[in-house]
């Protein structure tokens, strides 16, 4: 249900982007010693890193920047990336962790019951009894499907759990079965 999800740690509910923006990448790590950067990538746009048109980098202490990829190829489940004005190992390293943006407007449509990781973290996952859950933390990928991890328990996403997603709303309704959250403080289990 989500389009290329990310692993642990990222994203986090407050990452710094606008309703305007998607996240398309982080920056997993420097590959050689020449700068070239090993991407996560986080929505299949792999021909994005190979236009040569910059990227919003953010960082995690929320500054902003821009990146100019002059070179990309794909490796196992990564891309990899070289940035203008990346020359080494040790200038890679410093973008460990970055996200990469672009603005929503240069992303097509998605298909019908498709969205963006960072569109689905943050919203509020509620049964459809009515029980508020809380928020979903992360988007994990999985071989048969993404996984929406909350404080609670974590929620396949597949029809049979997903019944509505409300970005508007700003909500995830499920039906829950037994046991798949943990009790609220103070109830029973």
């Amino acid at each position: 249900m989500a389009n290329k999800p990310s692993r642990p740690p990222f994203p986090k509910a407050g990452t710094p982007t606008s309703p305007d923006e998607v996240v398309i990448g982080r920056v997993a790590g420097c590959f050689g010693v020449r700068g070239e950067l090993k991407i996560e990538p986080l929505v299949d746009l792999p021909e994005r890193y190979a236009n040569r048109q910059p990227l919003t980098a953010i960082f995690s202490d929320g500054r902003r920047g821009e990146l100019t990829p002059i070179g990309a190829r794909s490796h196992k489940s990564h891309i990899l990336v070289r940035f203008e004005g990346v020359n080494s190992a040790n200038e890679g390293e410093l973008l460990r962790g970055v996200l990469l943006v672009v603005p929503r407007s240069e992303l097509g449509e998605l298909p019908e019951d498709t969205y963006y990781v960072n569109d689905l973290v943050g919203l509020t996952v509620v049964t459809t009894s009515g029980e508020e859950i809380g928020p979903i933390l992360q988007v994990l990928e999985s071989p048969a499907n993404d996984v929406y991890v909350t404080a609670r328990g974590m929620v396949p996403a597949v029809k049979q759990f997903v019944r509505e997603v409300n970005l508007t709303q700003g909500r995830v309704l499920v039906e829950p079965i037994d046991g798949m959250f943990e009790p609220a403080c103070g109830e029973e289990a």
